[in-house]
C-alpha cells in the first residue's frame, strides 16, 4: 500500500512539473532515503518528413465546390460534392385544389422552383467568377460504405445519362439567393440555381419542369415523402454538384435546399368608406388576393453527402520532397510522419516508467503576403502509422494511450503533444512486429465535443476537410526534439 501511495504522489508531482526543464530532487523531496524514487529526464532527436496523404475518409457534413490556388505553395485544390435530399414530416405542400399556378397541360405546378446552396464560409476571392454544374443521379449512392475523398459519382456510374443538367455562373459575393428564399432564410448566404427552365422526364412521362414532377409525385404518392429511404428510392436520388470553371473561390456548403414556391389565393374583406348625403358610409367587399407559400426538401447530414477533392499532384510531390521542413495540408493533401527513437529512449530504461514524453512542433510562418492565404490547421492527431486507416474507418476516438491530440497555440506558434508516453511504450512492445513500429503520423483533424455535467467529452474525430496549410520546423535536414521523464524506485 505504501508503494502505491508513493507512486500516486510522485506522478501527481510530475503532472505539475512536466513543463519544467528542472526535475532534480523530485524523488527525494517526496520520500525518505530508505525508499527513494529516482526521476530523470533526457532529450532525444526525432526526424520528421512530409508524406502524401492521398485519399482520406471524408466523413463530414459540408460540401465543397470551387477551385483555389494556395498562394503559399502554389498548389491547386478543386472541390465537388454529391448531395441527397429528404423531406421534413411536413414539407409544406398545400391542398392540391388550392394551387393556383397551372401548367400548360392543365395540371398544377409550383410558381417557381429553386435549389439553394447555403454556405457559412468560403475561401479565396469573393469576386472571382466561378461556374458549377448540377447533374442528376440515376440511383441513390448507397449508405453504410466508407467514401474516400477521391470518390467520383460520375465515374462510378451514378450520374444519369441525359438526366437533368444545369449550369450556374456565380460569385460568392453575389450571394444570389432568390427573393423568396432570402425572406424565408434571413441572414443566410447562398447560391440559387433555378430549376424552372427545363422539362423533366421521369419513367417516360414529361413534366413541364423538375418542381412540377416533385409536386405531382407528392400528391399522387405522399407516402414516398415519409422517410429519406422511400424518397431516395421512389422520388429522387440526388444531385452531383461539380466545379466547372473559374479560379479563386471555394464555397463550404452547409445546407442544400430545394424550394418550391406555391401560389394560392385567399378571400380578403376590403372596407371602403364614402360620403353619401353628407354622411359617412362604410361598405365591405370581398376581394381575391394571391399569396405564396413554400415547400422544402433538404440536404443536410441526415442524409448522405460525399466530397471529391482533387489536389495538384505535381506540386504536392514537390512539397513532399522538400527536406528543409515538413508540411500539413488539407484536405487530403500532406501529413507529417515522425520517426521516434524508441530503442534509444528505452536503452538502459527497460525497467523504468516513462511518466512523460513531450513533443513540440513549431510552425513556420507563411511568407506569402496574399490576403487569400489558407488557414492554419487547428487540431492534430498523432497515431501509429499502421493504425491510421483503421482509426478513421472504425470511427475511433482519441484514447490517450496510442492516439493523442494537440491544438495550435497562436501565441507560441506551436503544437504540443504534452505526453505521448503511452505511444512510446506501445511502440517498444511491438518493435519486433513491424519495420515501421517506430513511425507515427501527424494528421490534421476536426474534433467534435459535447459537455455534460461540466465535463467535456470528445464525440467524434474525422479528417479535417477544410482548406488549410502550414509548414513545420523539421524535415529530414532538421531534427526535432522529444523530452522524456523517467522514474523508478530504488529497492
Amino acid at each position: 500500500m505504501k508503494l502505491k501511495v508513493l507512486v500516486i504522489a510522485a506522478l501527481t508531482a510530475l503532472t505539475f512539473t512536466a513543463c519544467n526543464d528542472t526535475t532534480d530532487y523530485i524523488g527525494s523531496s517526496l520520500i525518505n532515503n530508505s525508499d527513494l524514487l529516482f526521476v530523470t529526464d533526457s532529450s532525444f532527436q526525432t526526424s520528421t518528413q512530409s508524406i502524401k496523404a492521398g485519399k482520406v475518409l471524408a466523413r463530414n457534413s459540408s460540401g465543397y465546390v470551387g477551385k483555389v490556388k494556395d498562394p503559399e505553395t502554389g498548389a491547386y485544390i478543386t472541390g465537388d460534392y454529391m448531395i441527397q435530399f429528404y423531406a421534413l414530416p411536413n414539407p409544406g405542400f398545400i391542398q392540391k385544389d388550392s394551387i393556383r399556378s397551372i401548367a400548360s397541360d392543365g395540371g398544377v405546378k409550383p410558381a417557381h422552383t429553386y435549389m439553394n446552396l447555403y454556405f457559412e464560409d468560403y475561401y479565396g476571392d469573393s469576386l472571382a467568377t466561378m461556374k458549377l454544374k448540377v447533374m442528376e443521379l440515376n440511383k441513390p449512392v448507397p449508405e453504410g460504405v466508407n467514401y474516400y475523398s477521391d470518390f467520383d459519382p460520375e465515374a462510378a456510374g451514378f450520374v444519369k445519362k441525359d438526366g437533368l443538367t444545369l449550369e450556374k455562373a456565380y460569385t460568392v459575393k453575389d450571394m444570389t439567393l432568390c427573393d423568396s428564399s432570402r425572406t424565408a432564410n434571413k441572414g443566410m448566404k447562398g447560391i440559387t440555381i433555378s430549376l424552372d427552365n427545363k422539362k423533366y422526364v421521369h419513367d417516360g412521362i414529361t413534366y413541364p419542369d423538375f418542381g412540377t414532377y416533385l409536386m405531382r409525385t407528392y400528391y399522387a404518392h405522399p407516402e414516398y415523402f415519409k422517410t429519406s429511404k422511400t424518397f431516395l428510392n421512389h422520388v429522387f436520388p440526388g444531385f452531383y454538384i461539380k466545379y466547372e470553371s473559374g479560379l479563386g473561390a471555394m464555397a463550404k456548403i452547409e445546407i442544400s435546399q430545394i424550394y418550391m414556391e406555391q401560389l394560392t389565393d385567399t378571400v380578403v374583406p376590403v372596407s371602403n368608406t364614402s360620403t353619401v348625403n353628407g354622411q359617412s358610409v362604410t361598405t365591405t367587399k370581398d376581394t381575391l388576393e394571391y399569396i405564396t407559400t413554400g415547400a422544402y426538401l433538404y440536404g443536410t447530414d441526415e442524409v448522405l453527402q460525399t466530397n471529391k477533392i482533387t489536389n495538384d499532384d505535381n506540386t504536392i510531390d514537390k512539397l513532399v520532397a522538400d527536406p528543409s521542413c515538413s508540411y500539413l495540408k488539407t484536405p487530403a493533401g500532406i501529413f507529417t510522419e515522425v520517426t521516434l527513437p524508441i530503442n534509444e529512449i528505452m536503452t538502459k530504461h527497460e525497467n523504468d516508467s516513462i511518466n512523460s514524453a513531450k513533443l513540440v512542433l513549431t510552425r513556420i510562418n507563411s511568407t506569402s503576403d496574399s490576403k487569400f492565404k489558407l488557414g492554419v490547421p487547428q487540431s492534430l492527431l498523432i497515431i501509429p502509422k499502421d493504425s491510421l486507416q483503421s482509426f478513421f474507418e472504425k470511427d475511433e476516438l482519441i484514447n490517450y494511450k496510442t492516439s493523442f491530440s494537440a491544438s495550435f497555440n497562436s501565441s507560441s506558434n506551436t503544437y504540443t503533444f504534452y505526453n505521448i508516453a503511452g505511444l512510446i511504450t506501445d511502440m517498444y512492445r511491438k518493435r519486433n512486429q513491424s519495420a515501421d513500429y517506430n513511425k507515427a503520423v501527424i494528421v490534421p483533424v476536426t474534433i467534435s465535443t459535447a459537455t455534460r455535467n461540466n465535463t467535456t467529452y470528445i464525440t467524434r474525430v474525422v479528417n479535417d476537410m477544410s482548406l488549410s496549410s502550414t509548414k513545420l520546423v523539421g524535415g529530414r535536414d532538421h531534427p526535432n526534439k522529444i523530452t522524456v521523464i523517467y522514474s523508478r524506485f530504488k529497492k
